[in-house]
């Protein structure tokens, strides 16, 4: 599950990931679901394990598959990735696997830096779609 999280400036969140694999990289909050949830329900709580806070409303996007490399493992995932907003005045406090957290104006995304190619796509799709910014985007 990930989040493509926005503010009132149109502003999209990502957090720089703790741990490996793809440590010191972005990322979009979110996580693994546990036996027995829901998406959404997994959704909620991977951010408030991660930032403290809970989204309102959250819109189902898209999935995307994708490979997890986890010791020594590749996995093959499905990103199922959300939207959802947060007030300006929102309290984040980094936790679990999260180093840290930035807002990026979608024009400006660290393309180069994002972790996953499941999430670089959903961003894309993203921006194209509801920014209609994509090709404003630096690569």
């Amino acid at each position: 599950m990930a989040a493509i999280v926005t503010n009132a400036r149109k502003e999209i969140l990502l957090v720089e990931r703790a741990r490996h694999p793809k440590k010191g990289y972005w990322d979009l909050p979110g996580g693994f679901m546990e036996q027995g949830e829901s998406a959404e329900d997994a959704l909620q709580r991977e951010i408030a394990e991660e930032l403290g806070v809970l989204l309102g409303r959250t819109k189902y996007q898209s999935s995307y598959p994708d490979r997890y490399r986890f010791k020594n493992i590749h996995y093959h995932t499905i990103t199922s990735v959300f939207t959802g907003t947060l007030s300006l005045t929102a309290k984040l406090v980094p936790a679990d696997d999260v180093a840290g957290f930035r807002w990026f104006d979608p024009a400006h995304l660290p393309w180069y830096k994002i972790g996953f190619p499941s999430l670089q796509q959903a961003l894309k799709e993203y921006c194209k779609r509801i920014l209609h910014v994509l090709g404003k985007i630096e690569k």
